[in-house]
Formats: C-alpha cells, sequence, structure tokens
C-alpha cells in the first residue's frame, strides 16, 4: 500500500491526499474494513458518508467498492456531518460504518473514521491495528458483490434536537459553518426553531476558501467575532468541517475556553448522583463543580475514543475536552456540535443576563489553553525530575500539581503534558489561581522543555 502504513493513526486513518491517501488505498480499506467485520460476525449493511472535501467523494465510492466486493450491502448517506454518522449507525442495524473525513485538517488532508455496531469506535487500542493487516493481503471477491442503496437520517437526527428544545425566549446568533458539511443541518435546524441567525460560510466548500477548518486557530474566529459585535447577538459560535467539534463566542465576541464552556455545562445538565468524563486537559472547576453538586468525575486520556468509551461504561450524562467536543448520553455517548448547541441556547434562552456573565462563575482559574512545544524525548524526564516536589500522576503523560502555599485545598497551580498522538509535539496546558503566576509558570515549563 505503499505509504499508507503511515495513516492509521492512534484514533483513525488519515494522511495527505494522494502522497498517503488515493482511491486504491480507500478501496484495499473498505475491503479489510468488510472482512474484519466478517469475522466479527458482522451481518448488517455498512454505513457510509463523507465531508465536504474536494477529495471526499471519490474516496468514498472507492472505500465501497471494497466493502462490496466482500459481498457485504451499503447504505450510502451522502455528504453529512461526524454526529450525523454516528447517529445514522446507532440508530440502525448498522454492522459498522465508515466515514470519509478528516475532521479539522487542512484541504489537502482525508482519512476514514471507522466504528462497529451501535457506533462503538474503532481505534489503535482495540482494532485499527487488525484492520491495517488486512489491507495489506490482497482483496478478496465475494460470490455476490452486494449493493448499494442510498439512505439519509437526518429527518430523523434533526427530529430528536428538537425533542429537547426548551427555548424561553428569541434569540440571536451568529452561526459559522466553516464551508464544512454542517450547514445545511444548521438551516433547517434553525427554521424549526425559529432562531434569527447570521450565517457564515455555510457553503460546502472543501477548499476551506474563508479560514481554517479548525475553530481553534486565531484566522477561523475572525468573522465570527466581527458578526457577532456587528449584530449585537446573543452569542456566536463556529463548527469544525465535520460538524463534531464546536467553539462558542460571547456576545462581545471573546472566544469562551473549552473547558470554561464544559463547566457552565455540567453545571446546568449534570444532577446529584450522576456522573461526568473529562481529561487531563482539563480544569479544577470542574472538580469543584462535581464536589458541590455531588458529581462523579472521571479523567480518562485526551481522546475522543476513552471518552465514549468511559461515557458507555459508566452510563454519563456529559463529557468534555479542552478542543469542543461535548458527549452526551442522550446521544449513545457520542459528540455532538448541534446537540451541544441545543443545550446553550436552552440555558441562555432561561436568563436575561449575557452570555458572559452567565459563564463568569466558571472563569475561576486561569487556564492556559492548549500549547504545543517543538520537544525532544527527554522533555518528560526532564519535567518529571524538576518538578519532583509537587503531586504526579501518569494517566496521560505527566500532571505535576501543587496547592496554593497558604494551604487552600483547590488552589495553586498545576499542568500536564502529553506526546502529540498526530504530530512530533509536545502538548501543554497550565493552570494557575491567578494570572501572574499563569504566565510564569508557562515561562518556566518552557524552558525546561527546551532543555535550558
Amino acid at each position: 500500500m505503499g505509504n499508507s502504513t503511515s495513516i492509521f493513526k492512534d484514533y483513525d486513518i488519515r494522511g495527505r491526499v494522494p502522497e498517503d491517501l488515493d482511491e486504491a488505498v480507500a478501496e484495499r480499506i473498505g475491503s479489510a474494513f468488510a472482512r474484519y467485520l466478517a469475522e466479527k460476525g458482522g451481518r448488517g449493511k455498512v454505513i457510509a458518508g463523507c465531508d465536504a472535501r474536494l477529495s471526499s467523494e471519490a474516496l468514498l465510492r472507492a472505500f465501497e467498492r471494497g466493502v462490496l466486493a466482500e459481498g457485504f450491502d451499503i447504505r450510502d448517506i451522502g455528504l453529512v456531518t461526524s454526529p450525523l454518522f454516528y447517529f445514522s449507525v446507532a440508530e440502525s442495524d448498522a454492522a459498522g460504518g465508515a466515514m470519509i473525513t478528516a475532521s479539522h485538517n487542512p484541504a489537502e488532508w482525508n482519512g476514514v473514521k471507522l466504528v462497529g455496531p451501535e457506533g462503538e469506535p474503532i481505534y489503535k487500542e482495540n482494532s485499527l491495528p487488525k484492520i491495517e493487516a488486512l489491507s495489506r493481503f490482497p482483496m478478496a471477491r465475494a460470490a455476490s458483490e452486494g449493493a448499494i442503496l442510498a439512505a439519509d437520517f437526518s429527518d430523523d437526527y434533526i427530529d430528536f434536537l428538537i425533542s429537547l428544545s426548551a427555548l424561553r425566549r428569541p434569540l440571536r446568533v451568529v452561526a459559522d459553518a466553516s464551508n464544512g458539511s454542517g450547514g445545511f443541518l444548521l438551516e433547517r435546524l434553525f427554521g424549526r426553531l425559529g432562531i434569527e441567525a447570521e450565517t457564515l460560510f455555510f457553503k460546502p466548500d472543501g477548499r476551506f476558501p474563508n479560514h481554517s477548518p479548525n475553530p481553534l486557530r486565531p484566522d477561523a474566529q475572525s468573522a465570527a467575532r466581527e458578526a457577532v459585535r456587528r449584530t449585537r447577538a446573543d452569542f456566536g459560535f463556529i463548527m469544525d468541517a465535520d460538524g463534531d467539534r464546536i467553539l462558542f463566542l460571547d456576545e462581545q465576541g471573546r472566544m469562551i475556553l473549552g473547558t470554561t464552556l464544559y463547566a457552565f455545562l455540567l453545571d446546568h445538565c449534570a444532577v446529584r448522583g450522576e456522573s461526568a468524563v473529562s481529561t487531563v486537559f482539563g480544569s479544577r472547576i470542574l472538580r469543584d463543580i462535581a464536589k458541590e453538586k455531588g458529581i462523579v468525575l472521571k479523567t480518562v486520556s485526551v481522546g475522543h475514543p476513552h471518552i465514549k468509551a468511559a461515557m458507555r461504561k459508566t452510563g454519563a450524562r456529559i463529557g468534555g475536552e479542552l478542543s469542543g467536543h461535548y458527549y452526551w448520553r442522550e446521544f449513545h455517548g457520542f459528540d455532538s456540535a448541534l446537540l451541544t448547541l441545543m443545550h446553550v441556547l436552552n440555558i441562555v434562552s432561561g436568563s436575561e443576563k449575557p452570555f458572559s456573565e452567565l459563564l463568569r462563575p466558571y472563569e475561576k482559574y486561569f487556564h492556559s489553553g492548549e500549547l504545543s512545544f517543538e520537544a525532544d524525548a527527554g522533555a518528560i524526564g526532564r519535567l518529571r525530575e524538576k518538578y519532583a516536589d509537587g503531586r504526579q500522576s501518569f494517566l496521560d503523560g505527566l500532571m505535576v500539581e501543587y496547592d496554593d502555599p497558604s494551604g487552600v485545598l483547590g488552589t495553586g497551580w498545576w499542568f500536564a503534558a502529553r506526546p502529540s498522538k498526530t504530530e512530533p509535539l509536545l502538548r501543554l496546558v497550565v493552570e494557575a489561581d491567578t494570572r501572574e503566576r499563569l504566565e510564569e509558570k508557562i515561562k518556566e515549563i518552557g524552558a525546561v522543555i527546551h532543555g535550558h
């Protein structure tokens, strides 16, 4: 498969088109996936869809050829978001499914998300290496090829979202779909809800001509920020290219950190006795809320498969990541930008206060967001040695915590560092009880990472 071995990542399949991933490779992956499902006893259909990237439709057709050759039937759901894809698998009797997408990566990238029955993630720690191994063998041909039929679960998906609506007053929002695959769903949702919206970049365009498909990039936020201020919207939001991640802006156009929004949702949506899931890149405010409300907060490694597995195992009400993914029990433990939007709409419409004021209680600590450093293999070791007097844990890389010198628990500062799963970088988050301490520690830790 040429260079294609490198495209099998920790969480999915991803690479540059056509250098790493082309139609021949996609067809081999489709064949391998079908053989994997057959070995697992799969007998249902395979759900297949794609995002708006220029290469996605051709890769989808090639993947489907591989599946059909192995005798499996396909339900082609066409241009969809990743959450609609998950919904389509979970709400059907599918043996599994594939979504052609590279999520928020640049336009020249593409990939494949694979799931099993009920949308169970397939990734490196369970079955992705098996599919990679199968893809190296010659394609088999079943006695009779499978059949392909078009399918559309979008009406059911919109109905599901509308069923959760509890709007109490009209709202004005700014919605940026990043030229991805979510614009058509947003149009239908706003029409059903009667939401007044300033819409940005709703037309799917795999070149992503207006800004990066990654909403965390500063250039991806400027258009929505200007529109929020110009229209005096209640808030704004930006979805990524495949519609599973969402970033919010308050009524002033200020970006809301993912951990702040998660704390806001956790406080309003979870009740005593329920559980929730976070990662090592979370915030102490999540612990504070969990303790105050009697919620069990489980911390897992960064990455959607880990959160989804914990959501299903614990029956958690909600899960969240710094990156803007939010997971919901009522959505089979999957992440959905639109479902997250529904909850925010419900909460904001239930108050006359501006969004920024509603969020203020959850901005108790100063959080760096995710920082990236070029680092050698010894960086984690140097950090362990430098901060040996702190409370260290190793669930996902290194986490070190310090309490405030005054002895007040829950204050002070902490950091977490972990190697990136996708790039040769070290990811770092730092949180402190004052901005001055945060800036001091970021600079100090950066020097240690670079060996100074």
